[in-house]
């Protein structure tokens, strides 16, 4: 056969989709294409990639199917469209400024206790020397 024989897709964590190919004739194939489309149908496409690798970048997260097709010098197909899919994982690890409710809470029941504690024991220190 010609054309691509493999795509391979994967996805670190800044966002970006890695898409790897292989060729069975590299001496034929003049360029690629390569196109991401989500599960939403939006989709992007690079044409004329001369490589046998390309990286989408700035994705949110979500599942992307991945076609590449080789395309011989005078701008015919070459071969079956091959594809892939990859999971691209969102970085939202955004830290909120301050404390949460639950970090509130924690503080002042801490502060209760600690009051608590220092009063039984002013209590009994007293209590001690009568």
């Amino acid at each position: 056969g010609v054309g691509v024989t493999g795509v391979k897709a994967t996805s670190n964590e800044s966002q970006s989709l890695n898409v790897k190919w292989e060729v069975a004739c590299p001496g034929d194939a003049e360029n690629f294409t390569v196109t991401w489309e989500d599960t939403e149908g939006l989709s992007d496409t690079k044409e004329g990639v001369t490589d046998t690798t390309y990286t989408f970048s700035e994705l949110i997260g979500g599942t992307y199917t991945v076609t590449v097709q080789a395309f011989w010098s005078d701008g015919n197909s070459m071969g079956d469209v091959k594809q892939s899919e990859a999971t691209v994982v969102s970085q939202k690890k955004s830290k909120s400024d301050g404390f949460s409710g639950g970090e509130i809470a924690g503080i002042v029941i801490g502060c209760i206790a600690g009051v608590a504690l220092i009063g039984i024991a002013i209590f009994f220190i007293v209590k001690r020397k009568k």
